[in-house]
């Protein structure tokens, strides 16, 4: 009997033409997996398993200079009651099922967007991201660990995109992108 809400609440708020600035946070959550549950062998086992919870608030500027537009943005994120299942080697070497609780995890960083229209029919696009994940507790086991950087999750991320569509043969359009 598993039951949970989810809310947000955003706010953008326009200077001028040409700046604005905005906030949006969230709350939401997802249920477990059928799949998760196959292996429990108890109620205890079953009573492990919450709504996963995630929380989220990110707020920046937006400003645009003739064929230019800028985004600036920090962000944060939070997310707890992590319960899976998975194989691992008993002590003997065979496959047994367990279910684990994994430690929340809080990401926060800076974001910076730029779109570009060079001339007409070509725009150009790039993302950078800064990004620290790491552990933030929740499993009293592992609070030895709390602040350490998750291995699983890069530290900056980057796109860069650009679309052609010239304007004689304005049913074709040309792309072409790149991710780091």
């Amino acid at each position: 009997n598993i039951t949970d809400w989810a809310a947000s609440l955003g706010v953008n708020y326009q200077l001028n033409d040409d700046f604005a600035v905005y906030a949006a946070g969230s709350r939401g959550y997802k249920m477990p997996a059928l799949d998760e549950l196959l292996e429990a062998q108890s109620q205890a086992q079953v009573d492990l398993f919450e709504a996963r919870e995630i929380e989220s608030v990110e707020g920046g500027v937006k400003w645009r200079l003739d064929r230019m537009a800028f985004t600036v943005n920090g962000f944060y994120l939070y997310v707890a009651n992590q319960i899976g299942q998975g194989a691992e080697l008993d002590s003997q070497g065979r496959t047994v099922w367990v279910i684990r609780e994994n430690p929340d995890n809080r990401s926060y960083g800076a974001e910076l967007e730029a779109v570009v229209s060079l001339f007409r029919g070509l725009q150009v696009q790039g993302s950078a991201t800064r990004l620290q994940a790491e552990v933030a507790g929740g499993v009293d086991s592992l609070a030895r660990i709390e602040g350490e950087r998750l291995g699983n999750t890069p530290e900056y991320l980057g796109n860069l995109a650009a679309t052609f569509s010239p304007q004689r043969l304005e049913n074709l359009e040309v792309r072409a992108d790149f991710h780091f």
